[in-house]
């Protein structure tokens, strides 16, 4: 851990206070120096600003420590580590509603972050290079790969912190940082064969494909524009939102709004929840607060929940059941293409990967879903459920090793006593 007198901040008690609280909870974690960073930035962009450099520091003090500062630092303080903590841990998705201290902490976290990024990019590449003159294969276990900030994320914030920081100089130097990784970002990690995160748009709520309904359009905004629900968890909420809007006999705003945020933001918290209740109608809260589609575990719980939950439900399953189905064939075809450049037992094992994952799939949706079908009062929706079960059970069947039978042992042959010369 630096020492503070390394540190360049201002000499002043609280924030060498601040310094010496969170040195001793950091660590020496791949992170430690990042709200150092941070309070750095805050010092030169806003540098008569000790309190905002105070406040940074105090912000990655573990929740435990709560009680700690609010002795040692006042409860004002306290008050921003609490409401700075629920930002973080919603990856800044509710910016919009935070204060002024916390949006200008928010965006010097950011630029930190980019900053490292591209630190981390620079050593790994300068590491590989040493080990290509050294005539030796690197091992990618034995590097330290960097963090790669989320697009998503930096943009929430430069869109809901950009004015209401306090500092100009800190929001431009976001603006800057944010327009310089977008353009180099993908060119720097291909040079260390990783992959940039890619670039996530959505439709206009009217060209969405979705029920046209102000309840549906409510969740629906706060989900695409999201930044702590994952995109992968976004089309599937999508996809099962749209079947429920395209059949007459489940078009109901609470069922198609509740899963797009039930399916969408699955990995949803306390403090998601803290700031939706008053962004969301409250029916559609109600079933996001006392269900998770992604929690269930018995056809019990199915059948004991509303009927917007059990729609939902069986159509979060039909969108699995199909993306299993698709995701399976593609990865054996691609085995299948590489048949002969892959060793002969990786590709069995890789083949043996996608068939359970496969498998457990369709464990879940049988022992879960198939026997509370008919609870969901849309027969529509039931048939395609059972289609898309059917077709990824034959699917597994037919590429499934088929088992040896074990043929009936040969009779004995008769034995000729006066042949073999048995006395009897």
């Amino acid at each position: 851990m630096m020492e503070f007198k390394d540190t360049n901040l201002p000499l002043e008690t609280d924030v060498y206070r601040a310094f010496m609280a969170y040195s001793k909870n950091a660590g020496n974690s791949k992170s430690a120096h990042h709200p150092i960073l941070t309070a750095q930035l805050l010092n030169q962009m806003m540098p008569y600003d000790t309190e905002a450099v105070t406040q940074a520091l105090l912000n990655y003090m573990p929740d435990a420590a709560l009680p700690a500062i609010r002795k040692q630092f006042g409860e004002n303080r306290a008050d921003i580590v609490e409401e700075a903590g629920r930002h973080m841990r919603t990856q800044y998705a509710y910016l919009d509603e935070a204060s002024v201290s916390v949006k200008a902490f928010a965006t010097a976290s950011a630029i930190a972050h980019i900053m490292e990024f591209d630190a981390g990019v620079d050593a790994l590449y300068k590491t590989m290079a040493g080990f290509k003159r050294a005539g030796s294969r690197a091992n990618p276990d034995m590097m330290d790969a960097p963090f790669i900030p989320d697009p998503r994320v930096l943009d929430q914030i430069a869109k809901t912190a950009n004015g209401q920081t306090g500092s100009e100089a800190l929001d431009w130097m976001l603006i800057e940082k944010i327009e310089n990784y977008r353009m180099e970002a993908e060119e720097k990690l291909a040079t260390v064969g990783m992959d940039a995160p890619p670039d996530i748009e959505f439709a206009n709520f009217e060209d969405s494909g979705l029920m046209q309904d102000p309840k549906v359009q409510a969740a629906y905004e706060e989900l695409v524009y999201n930044s702590h629900a994952r995109p992968v968890s976004i089309a599937q909420a999508l996809g099962a939102a749209r079947l429920l809007s395209d059949m007459p006999e489940t078009q109901n705003p609470t069922a198609i709004a509740a899963a797009l945020i039930d399916i969408g933001l699955g990995n949803r918290n306390e403090d998601d929840m803290f700031f939706l209740q008053n962004r969301l109608d409250w029916d559609v809260m109600e079933l996001v607060g006392n269900y998770n589609v992604r929690k269930i575990k018995s056809p019990d719980e199915i059948a004991q929940a509303p009927l917007e939950f059990r729609q939902l439900a069986m159509a979060y399953a039909v969108v699995t059941l199909d993306a299993s189905t698709m995701q399976g064939k593609m990865a054996l075809a691609q085995l299948e293409k590489d048949q002969g450049k892959v060793p002969e037992s990786i590709a069995t094992m890789l083949r043996d990967n996608v068939l359970a994952q496969m498998n457990g799939v369709l464990s879940l949706a049988t022992r879960v879903m198939e026997s509370t079908a008919e609870t969901v009062e849309a027969p529509m929706l039931q048939g395609l459920f059972r289609k898309k079960l059917k077709n990824l059970k034959d699917f597994v069947t037919d590429n499934s090793p088929k088992k040896m039978l074990l043929l009936p042992a040969p009779a004995p042959k008769p034995v000729d006593p006066a042949k073999d010369g048995f006395d009897f």
